[in-house]
């Protein structure tokens, strides 16, 4: 293959270069993530029996290569081999304490928690949050959401009822469209109506900032905020970006909406919302 002929930096610096490009032509987000990781795959295939004759040069741009995609996969597979590359970079002595930021970071993004506390307990001092624990999590994967407890250092997993007519939004208070959309909604009679009893969830990602998603359920009780899971237990969508509006029918995609204002125009929302009420 071509690429083999490269060095670790040009391959590295080519699959930037792609993820960039699948951002700037705003490819549709879930295709774009499959993109990307089909690109790692095609520049930096993963064989754990290559590991030891690697050069440093390619263990460093492989474990950075490994990291962007598990970024946009947020998946375990890519989480393994992001794991693998940081402890061939450990046993060699030329890892950073940013590499295992990042490694908590996905660990995190992936709800691995548990393997998260693991790295923040051995470097208290770098830069990463303590994450709490799952209480009652199942085995078994379907929608779910975690919920924040009155003690920040637990949350509690709830399976999510998707029968019937349901309203999820993909929201954040650290996203100033989500924050327009809460005020919009609470101001807004004939919006408020639509979204009683929506279930509001933050999406997966590197960071929790669990004392910003507790200060938003203090300021919204009636729009509280919860943690997803995992993305894969939410087959049915295909954008993560905030806001984002799900009008589910016995959990099939009735209608979509994204952003705030949202993007095709608040008659389009409306629209939306009727297509969505009376669906059978």
């Amino acid at each position: 293959m071509a690429f083999a002929q490269e060095t670790p930096a040009v391959r590295l610096r080519a699959l930037e270069n792609y993820e960039h490009a699948r951002i700037v032509d705003q490819t549709p987000e879930d295709q774009r993530n499959h993109l990307i990781v089909a690109e790692y795959d095609r520049l930096f295939p993963y064989s754990a029996a290559t590991l030891p004759s690697m050069s440093d040069d390619e263990l460093r741009s492989a474990f950075s290569a490994s990291y962007l995609a598990a970024f946009f996969a947020m998946d375990r597979r890519l989480t393994s081999e992001v794991e693998a590359y940081l402890h061939a970079l450990e046993q060699r002595g030329i890892v950073s304490g940013k590499d295992f930021v990042k490694m908590h970071d996905i660990f995190v993004a992936t709800r691995m928690f548990d393997r998260a506390n693991e790295i923040k307990t051995k470097y208290p001092d770098l830069n990463m949050e303590k994450a709490p624990t799952i209480i009652g999590r199942s085995p078994v994967r379907k929608p779910s959401r975690l919920v924040p407890t009155s003690q920040d250092d637990s949350l509690t997993y709830q399976p999510v009822n998707l029968k019937g007519r349901v309203l999820v939004v993909i929201a954040h208070p650290l996203c100033h469209f989500s924050v327009n959309a809460i005020k919009a909604i609470s101001e807004e009679p004939a919006l408020s109506s639509i979204f009683k009893g929506a279930v509001w969830l933050a999406p997966p990602g590197p960071r929790l900032n669990l004392p910003e998603i507790n200060k938003w359920n203090e300021d919204h009780p009636a729009a509280p905020l919860a943690f997803m899971d995992q993305r894969e237990d939410w087959p049915m969508f295909d954008a993560w970006a905030t806001p984002t509006f799900y009008f589910l029918n016995n959990g099939k995609v009735v209608a979509k909406v994204e952003g705030w204002p949202p993007a095709k125009g608040m008659k389009d929302f409306y629209q939306s919302a009727a297509r969505w009420k009376a669906a059978r």
